[in-house]
């Protein structure tokens, strides 16, 4: 336990002095971001006007559309989205974001299960369009689900108005088709309020702050590298001793902890951020602290350990959304992110400050795996020196 301890407290006196100019570097890169997108000028986003033409010639379709247009903004949405109900496709370049064409037969379709699709034209004049379209498309889609959830019971009274007149059998079936109708929008919200934007939760600049902040923690893991090695050498001459590993991982665990601890704080104070799960930083030690500690004891030498980690935080950041948010980039790399212990990282920072959570075992089970590696890197390094000297 002596052992332990007295490794320890030298370790972390090795190790820290080194680690402050990682905080001075992070500090002045948060200089430079606040001041590169203080420099941008704000400009307001004009409101998205969406073009809705209905073709449907079905009274209650066209009913519908005149409930939607009399009722006016949607709460919430008065300042970004604006609807238009046309008579006719407006012509391409009319100033339209979006415009959603009912085509003909579109309700009898819903209820006979042939589902006509309505047609969507979207002038892509940003990157974000690209988002803002998929959701249209899954909303259209659930909307199409709930009402097909309602054939059933359609169908089950028009079968209790068998044996009637013509006449009658039509107005009972209009009935129970506007009581349908008015039911599915009384108890559903017609567009569901989502804030759409590449960086979640966070602005532009938190989210880049804290891209740089994890890439940092990763590059500037070689920092460890010395105390790692001197504490390995002192094994090899004093036995197999166990203690000095976990001097050298609590080492690395406990700096990495104080240093995601002040790089919070820090951004807190610069951004004016409410942090919201401290207890999350425990996690994101532990994940940075396994991969920075896996490399500091595989390479033995000061400048490949640096050049190691200060690549792989790179192609992390770039693969993983560190210089341009996932939402921007192709799909394969949304596929590929998740696998990366940068993306696991960010998404852990991201829960500090109050972004949607994610499942906690991932970043658990990539840490447990990252130590693992660690110490079979460090015994089996060790092993064989004895073996040769």
């Amino acid at each position: 336990m002596r052992l332990l301890i007295v490794s320890f407290w030298i370790a972390c006196k090795h190790s820290s002095r080194r680690l402050l100019c990682l905080l001075c570097v992070f500090l002045v890169l948060a200089g430079l971001v606040g001041l590169g997108f203080a420099l941008q000028p704000q400009t307001e986003h004009p409101r998205a006007v969406v073009a809705v033409v209905n073709r449907d010639q079905n009274p209650l379709s066209q009913q519908a559309m005149e409930w939607l247009a009399q009722a006016g903004p949607v709460q919430g949405l008065e300042g970004i989205l604006k609807l238009r109900f046309l008579d006719q496709e407006p012509e391409p370049g009319s100033g339209y974001t979006a415009v959603v064409t009912v085509p003909d037969g579109f309700l009898e379709s819903v209820l006979n299960g042939s589902n006509l699709s309505p047609k969507l034209q979207v002038d892509v004049g940003s990157p974000l369009e690209a988002l803002w379209v998929e959701r249209i498309a899954e909303a259209g889609a659930s909307w199409l689900t709930n009402a097909q959830l309602g054939v059933y019971t359609v169908q089950e009274q028009i079968g209790y108005g068998r044996g009637m007149d013509a006449r009658q059998y039509d107005i009972l079936l209009a009935g129970i088709n506007m009581a349908y109708l008015r039911a599915f929008f009384d108890r559903l919200d017609p567009l569901e309020i989502e804030e759409l934007s590449a960086s979640g939760g966070l602005s532009l600049p938190a989210y880049y702050l804290l891209a740089a902040a994890v890439v940092l923690l990763f590059a500037y893991g070689f920092l460890f590298q010395p105390a790692c090695r001197d504490l390995w050498a002192f094994s090899r001459s004093c036995g197999r001793r166990i203690s000095l590993f976990f001097a050298a991982a609590a080492h690395v665990y406990l700096l990495t902890l104080v240093l995601c601890i002040l790089i919070t704080a820090a951004a807190r104070g610069l951004l004016a951020l409410q942090v919201a799960s401290w207890p999350h930083l425990l996690l994101l030690a532990l994940l940075v602290g396994g991969g920075v500690c896996l490399a500091a004891v595989l390479f033995r030498a000061y400048a490949p350990c640096a050049a190691a980690c200060i690549l792989c935080a790179l192609g992390m950041g770039a693969c993983g959304g560190g210089f341009l948010p996932l939402a921007l980039m192709p799909v394969g790399f949304e596929r590929l992110a998740p696998l990366l212990p940068f993306w696991q990282g960010l998404r852990l920072l991201g829960q500090v400050f109050g972004e949607p959570g994610q499942p906690l075992w991932q970043p658990l089970a990539m840490g447990i795996l990252l130590w693992t590696a660690a110490a079979l890197a460090w015994f089996g390094r060790r092993g064989r020196q004895c073996a040769t000297s």
